[in-house]
């Protein structure tokens, strides 16, 4: 029996709403060219620059996990925990910005793996603590020459002044978009009036 007979028997109408992936594409791009044609966006660009920001974290951050064979939420974790005296899960969910599930799940895949330990506080046995053990410092040794051979690849081209701007525009960026800064702004703004 074809696929598209076992389709109409088991799934009646459901041909009709499955899209090949030539037809998917072609969607994808009608949405890219009414997000493109909506709006004027800063600097005359063709895509919001959060789309370009986005694409280009996500190209990044793929291309340097398949090199390092780690993930960034797991090279946190293993920096936090460099701290002789551990580091708190809670900690890490609110300096990263991850919900507890999510870090919970990196610390148990992490201490499965041997690069973890996990004790309870000492003042506080809700809390877990996290340490690095000595296969966790010895894979996160590696990482800093790694990350500078990842960087090296990245910027291939690029001035020393091209760099600098970039990490001037990016901290700008982080800058703006830090909850602190907001409600520092506000609260001096309120202030001047």
């Amino acid at each position: 029996m074809s696929n598209g007979i076992f389709t109409q028997i088991i799934f009646p109408g459901l041909e009709k709403k499955m899209k090949s992936p030539t037809e998917q594409n072609e969607e994808k791009s009608h949405g890219r060219e009414w997000l493109k044609n909506s709006q004027k966006w800063a600097g005359k660009a063709s895509l919001p620059l959060m789309t370009h920001l986005g694409r280009a974290s996500h190209l990044v951050t793929q291309k340097l996990v398949a090199e390092i064979k780690i993930s960034i939420s797991q090279i946190r974790v293993l920096f936090e925990a460099l701290d002789p005296n551990g580091v708190s899960q809670s900690f890490l969910g609110k300096r990263y910005n991850v919900d507890p599930a999510s870090i919970t799940r990196t610390v148990q895949a992490m201490e499965r793996d041997g690069l973890i330990t996990r004790k309870p506080d000492a003042s506080d046995n809700r809390l877990m603590r996290v340490y690095i053990t000595e296969k966790g410092r010895e894979l996160l040794e590696t990482i800093p020459p790694r990350l500078f051979q990842f960087e090296q690849y990245l910027l291939e081209g690029w001035t020393e002044s091209e760099i600098i701007q970039l990490h001037s525009f990016l901290d700008r960026i982080e800058q703006r978009m830090d909850i602190d800064q907001h409600i520092k702004r506000y609260n001096q703004e309120r202030e001047a009036h």
